[in-house]
């Protein structure tokens, strides 16, 4: 993530196709590899924001833009799961208010496909909500009609994914 005006670095995830043991995330039905033990994953190994950038939401569109690519390319290479491992036990609120659970005995994280995928689609409905509300604000207002009358567009999930939100101009975001 850059700035416009000039081109500064504020913040970067890395992401990184990795394997992960089955014993470690039982319950749930994967395509096992490497007689059975392992199943491929996405992992987000990595999310900072510069320090004076820190505080208005830019992690959150960060680690949203990696769930977006992984609900988009999880379906297609048989990812279930995004997984990482929180840096301290203070950024694990941050993460589980984003859809991610503990597991490995609380030391690892993990966002299920099925969870990435109605997280993406819920704030892109979200998103054509509010488009469409702009263009009915744009338009004329029927006669008689009066500001008390005009719908607000709904709260929905605190999804980090809407980029143009940010108080920040973006150029471009890194994956």
């Amino acid at each position: 993530m850059h700035l416009k005006s000039n081109d500064t670095l504020i913040g970067y995830f890395a992401i990184a196709t990795a394997v992960e043991n089955i014993q470690k995330l039982k319950g749930f039905h994967y395509h096992a590899f490497g007689e059975g033990r392992w199943f491929p994953c996405l992992h987000l190994v990595n999310v900072a924001v510069r320090d004076r950038y820190k505080g208005r939401d830019l992690g959150k569109i960060l680690v949203g833009t990696a769930i977006t690519i992984f609900a988009e390319i999880g379906p297609q290479i048989g990812l279930p799961h995004m997984i990482l491992t929180p840096i301290n036990a203070d950024v694990i609120p941050f993460y589980e208010a984003l859809g991610f659970e503990p597991y490995d005995g609380g030391a690892r994280m993990f966002l299920p496909l099925q969870t990435a995928v109605q997280v993406v689609e819920q704030e892109r409905a979200r998103k054509a909500q509010i488009d469409a509300l702009s263009a009915d604000a744009d338009a004329e207002p029927p006669a008689g009609a009066n500001d008390s009358e005009v719908a607000e567009p709904a709260a929905g999930i605190d999804a980090p994914i809407v980029r143009q939100e940010m108080a920040l101009p973006v150029v471009s975001s890194t994956s």
